[in-house]
């Protein structure tokens, strides 16, 4: 995934760069615990790490609707980057929510401002395609490769009927 966003966004990357840089890093670390690593590449090639520890959610989790669609037509949505306004825009008004539920100009589910989303209709698992305009994430990738879930388009109507997993 980020040699396909550095491609498309022109920036220069040599992705032995980034595993010798991740080498480095963490060569002499212990870690006890799962990490959340996050790779940020410059437009000449320079490369950040940053780190933390992964927490995971061991509650219910809140969703909000998002007021108003995302745009289908901003490329900045497919790719992970650290242009993040449209998702800025409705985490800033979540309330008490956990995560805002984003939906295309189609009124298609796309995703949350953090997370990929699933649903569970029928006895199996679907998530959104990447064509309803969503940023394919590494774990919704590989549970679609494993068959754990597959592709499938839900509305905003639809969210009457169905459970939904982040």
């Amino acid at each position: 995934r980020l040699m396909i966003t550095a491609k498309y966004f022109q920036f220069q990357l040599e992705l032995d760069h980034v595993k010798c840089a991740l080498l480095k890093r963490y060569e002499s670390v212990h870690v006890e615990s799962s990490m959340r690593v996050r790779v940020m590449v410059h437009k000449n090639g320079l490369i950040d790490i940053e780190d933390s520890v992964f927490h995971p959610i061991q509650r219910r989790f809140k969703l909000v609707l998002a007021p108003t669609p995302i745009s289908t037509q901003d490329p900045f949505i497919y790719f992970k980057t650290t242009r993040r306004d449209t998702y800025q825009k409705f985490w800033n008004n979540k309330g008490d929510a956990d995560d805002v539920l984003l939906f295309n100009e189609d009124g298609q589910i796309t995703e949350t401002c953090i997370a990929n989303v699933a649903f569970y209709a029928d006895g199996k698992w679907i998530t959104p395609p990447i064509t309803c305009g969503l940023l394919p994430g590494i774990m919704r990738d590989d549970l679609i490769q494993r068959g754990v879930i597959s592709e499938g388009v839900f509305t905003v109507q639809d969210l009457k009927k169905i459970h939904v997993r982040v």
